[in-house]
């Protein structure tokens, strides 16, 4: 899958945005080893977001930026 960066991502809160927990931006960055050194992503960049298998009794991960 494919994800074009917005202003302020980080790989924490894309990796949130996609599987539901900021702790898996790992497989975000290894398969985007290319931007590695970045922390705050510039806007426009294509990342690629590998599919991972995320076992159903994982619990969610409650985050300081999630808004009810």
């Amino acid at each position: 899958m494919k994800y074009i960066t917005k202003d302020n991502d980080r790989w924490d809160i894309i990796a949130y945005n996609f599987y539901g927990n900021p702790y898996l931006y790992e497989a975000i960055i290894l398969e985007n080893p290319q931007y590695i050194s970045y922390f705050i992503l510039p806007s426009g960049i294509s990342l690629n977001i590998p599919d991972l298998y995320i076992p159903d009794d994982i619990q969610e991960v409650n985050v300081p930026w999630q808004t009810d």
